[in-house]
C-alpha cells in the first residue's frame, strides 16, 4: 500500500507528463474541478483558462 508521499509524488509525474506532452486531457484529469492557481503578480488562473491556453501554446522543447 503506498504513502500519501507516493500518492503525491504520482500526481506530481503526471502533471510535469501533461505539462511537458502539452496534453489538456492528461491535465485535466490531474486538476480538481475547482483548481485555482496565483501567477506572481496576483493574477488568477482556473482550471478552464489552464487547459484552453495548453491547446493555444506549443509544448516545451
Amino acid at each position: 500500500m503506498g504513502t500519501d508521499l507516493d500518492a503525491v509524488l504520482a500526481l506530481d509525474d503526471a502533471w510535469n507528463a501533461a505539462y511537458h506532452h502539452g496534453d489538456p486531457a492528461r491535465m485535466a484529469a490531474v486538476l480538481a474541478e475547482d483548481w485555482l492557481a496565483f501567477f506572481p503578480d496576483g493574477t488568477a488562473v482556473f482550471k478552464a483558462d489552464l487547459l484552453a491556453n495548453m491547446n493555444r501554446t506549443p509544448p516545451p522543447a
